[in-house]
């Protein structure tokens, strides 16, 4: 299996899951790049990426990279105009006839899409354009992967099982790099574990991209993971279990004017409690307010000058 640029393989002595983190994905979330530049030196990894580096400590495979690195030099979210890398992976268009006028984050998904079905794992490093609770994140809810989901120091387990987000942007699929290994990924060990393929991953957003002391605390929550599916032997105490609770998406929260557009103060950040006709924001030239549908939480709240009508302003979750 080729190994693309930008990501490290580490082959363990023993036999064991295949296991993927990435950071970059979008390339101004800095929080993930540089968790992974600490998984590469706890590991000892010092060579180029592409290749296989060998390390006792593990069991299994483990893949570390970064997910978008054109867009990770520029410091954006994507490599360029048109959809971002963590919207790319629709199966029509990775199928489609190769051009050399294809946009950097297709090319760069059809890269990584092999190695991404062959992963029994994925742990993805995000974080917000605004402040939030950590919370990890997931197309599908599976109720028989909560003693991992529970390792993350979050509150919120977020859902969108009625494809709320890719409706959003008129897509068919969620194409994320985490709805590929849950809905195609596994490897022979998945196939003798559970006698089919099977891949489990899920979005671990840190908080606010802005807010670089998490770094540490992601690290450590990470080798962690490793531990709970036993590619590394440092088991948590079960003690330690989160109590989560589990939202959906639910609505889209659209621009019913056009120009700028703010948030109150207290609707700014990432779960914040909504009722059903709470004013959540205005628009600066008319001063007309936007009303929240119905009860739920807010999230990923978008920031920019202004906004045509029509267009998504946040989104809603309600309880799974």
């Amino acid at each position: 299996m080729k190994i693309p640029n930008n990501i490290y393989h580490i082959k363990g002595n023993n036999g064991g899951p295949n296991v993927m983190v990435l950071g970059g994905t979008h390339g101004d979330e800095v929080v993930g790049v540089e968790v992974v530049r600490k998984l590469l030196d706890f590991f000892g990894v010092k060579g180029e990426s592409g290749k296989t580096y060998e390390n006792e400590i593990i069991s299994g495979n483990l893949y570390l990279g970064f997910g978008n690195p054109e867009a990770i030099k520029k410091g954006t979210r994507g490599a360029g105009v048109g959809p971002d890398l963590n919207r790319s992976f629709q199966i029509d268009e990775l199928n489609t006839p190769a051009s050399e006028d294809d946009r950097y984050d297709l090319v760069r998904a059809r890269e990584l899409f092999p190695l991404l079905e062959n992963m029994d794992y994925l742990f993805d490093l995000h974080s917000t354009y605004t402040p939030s609770e950590p919370f990890i994140c997931m197309g599908n809810y599976n109720s028989e992967n909560q003693n991992l989901y529970n390792v993350v120091p979050s509150k919120y387990i977020l859902a969108d099982p009625d494809n709320v987000l890719p409706k959003d942007f008129n897509k068919k699929e969620l194409g994320t790099t985490d709805y590929v290994v849950n809905t195609s990924g596994g490897s022979d060990w998945s196939v003798k574990k559970y006698g089919k393929r099977k891949g489990v991953a899920f979005a671990y957003e840190s908080g606010s991209k802005e807010d670089l002391g998490k770094s540490d605390k992601v690290f450590e929550t990470v080798l962690l993971l490793l531990g709970e599916i036993s590619l590394l032997n440092n088991k948590r105490d079960l003690a330690e279990n989160n109590k989560q609770e589990v939202y959906k998406l639910s609505k889209i929260i659209k621009a019913n004017n056009t120009g700028k557009f703010s948030f109150y103060d207290e609707f700014k950040d990432g779960w914040v409690a909504v009722k059903k006709g709470d004013a959540i924001g205005f628009y600066s030239e008319s001063n007309q307010k936007e009303i929240a549908p119905c009860e739920g939480r807010l999230l990923f709240q978008k920031e920019k000058d202004g906004f045509d009508k029509g267009e998504s302003l946040c989104y809603l979750a309600t309880l799974l």
